[in-house]
């Protein structure tokens, strides 16, 4: 689990939760590993030994996280929520949004996507819509569009 609490009220009540059931390994260890805040090389090691990113976000300055396309990047199973423009980032019925503060339907969707073909296609999708090569095409076509005749 990477990232910050927004509390340590909060980051106790999720450590005690990860001694619940289910969570722990034949020696009564976490499964879950919790690294605290990471960026640059870290992030992407740890995104590289990763089956999935679950990004329950509801930030309200919340815009493009880029963590999404990294996850992509990756080929990595990926569950979040419906927050404002995060929908667009996906191809339309990707079946890994899920609604803001239901974690329910969060655990459901990322134990649904675990092992499910999403890691693939979305992986497919990156290679289509977020590489530096489409992007500069992408650039290049609005500012010629702009001015047909240059």
């Amino acid at each position: 689990m990477a990232g910050d609490f927004r509390s340590e009220a909060e980051r106790r009540e999720f450590t005690q939760l990860l001694g619940g059931p289910g969570l722990l390994d034949e020696r009564g260890e976490s499964l879950v590993r919790m690294v605290g805040f990471v960026s640059g090389e870290t992030k992407t090691a740890l995104l590289q030994e990763s089956d999935g990113l679950c990004f329950p976000t509801f930030y309200a300055a919340e815009s493009f996280p880029i963590v999404l396309i990294e996850a992509m990047a990756w080929g990595l199973d990926i569950v979040t929520t419906r927050w404002r423009a995060i929908p667009d980032l996906f191809p339309t019925g990707f079946a890994g949004l899920v609604p803001v503060q239901a974690p329910e339907a969060l655990a459901k969707t990322f134990e649904a996507q675990l092992g499910s073909d999403s890691a693939g296609e979305l992986r497919e999708w990156f290679l289509q819509r977020y590489t530096a090569d489409h992007c500069l095409g992408e650039i290049k076509r609005a500012l010629v569009d702009l001015n047909p005749k240059g």
